[in-house]
């Protein structure tokens, strides 16, 4: 092995020993004009942290200040952004690990419909949890600071085409592998996962900077609170509080931070959390 070594160690002084970086180009639809610093621009994993102290990409709304965050004890991870996203990677990645584990074996009937439930399940919770962002928190922020004009609004279109194009695979084709799924699966959290990291970038920061936790726990507490919530939404609020960590007692203490009493697990969302274990979770389970 030595002088294996000692013949090769030449090459050390002929060839770079790591290969020099690649630029990361922009985004596909992401703005790209001089008026926005490079650092500020969307740019999915590679996004970095908003500052709200750059006013001229992160435009404040009348006379409010940016002051806030220091106000905050609140763990980022459990932020309410970062609960809904974990709730939607927790159920592609177990739906992507369930799939991979059944690869190229022959499905029976059953089998297949579970695949199909779960996934089904998941596009509903997709398509409430971009309405809850575009109609309700997006705006919310938006009325102290500028998070990128209508740039989210933007990635969520172009998400709901690729899970729309995973959900005619699914539902509307005859497949009988789970192998037969796994491209356009990956093709869809492979776009999903920078997308939420563009978000908890961008969004989280500023919130935390023009926000109190008490604002944003009460804003996002009528998304809790909605009368007559729809089937899709009782299955997105079902999926946050079986992700959450801690079981009875973190949801516990995350209906207090939204404005509710202790006791609001007895009065509904234990019945949501069961609802969405018999929906979604127990599918894969069977599987």
């Amino acid at each position: 092995r030595y002088r294996a070594h000692r013949r090769r160690a030449p090459l050390a002084h002929i060839l770079p020993l790591d290969p020099p970086p690649t630029p990361i180009p922009p985004s596909r639809g992401r703005p790209t004009t001089n008026s926005m610093p490079v650092h500020a621009q969307l740019n999915g994993l590679y996004t970095a942290p908003a500052d709200p102290t750059e006013i001229r990409t992160f435009r404040p709304v009348g006379s409010h200040l940016g002051d806030k965050t220091s106000e905050w004890w609140l763990a980022r991870d459990q932020d309410v952004f970062v609960l809904m996203h974990n709730a939607l990677r927790g159920e592609v990645t177990k739906l992507e690990s369930v799939l991979f584990t059944l690869g190229d074996k022959t499905l029976k009937e059953w089998e297949i419909q579970a695949i199909r439930d779960h996934w089904t399940g998941h596009y509903e919770s997709l398509k409430e949890h971009f309405k809850i962002e575009d109609e309700i928190m997006h705006p919310f922020v938006k009325t102290r600071v500028d998070i990128l004009g209508d740039a989210f609004r933007e990635s969520h279109e172009e998400l709901a085409e690729l899970a729309h194009a995973v959900d005619r695979t699914i539902n509307n084709h005859t497949w009988a592998t789970a192998k037969e799924l796994s491209p356009s699966l990956h093709a869809y959290r492979t776009a999903l996962w920078p997308h939420f990291i563009e978000e908890e970038n961008i969004v989280i920061p500023l919130t935390r900077a023009y926000f109190t936790q008490k604002e944003v726990g009460d804003a996002f507490g009528t998304v809790l609170r909605t009368k007559k919530s729809s089937a899709a939404r009782r299955l997105v609020l079902g999926s946050i509080v079986h992700h959450l960590a801690g079981g009875k007692e973190g949801t516990m203490t995350f209906l207090a931070r939204c404005g509710f009493e202790r006791f609001a697990w007895y009065q509904g969302w234990r019945k949501l959390r069961a609802h969405y274990r018999a929906r979604m979770e127990a599918k894969l389970e069977s599987l």
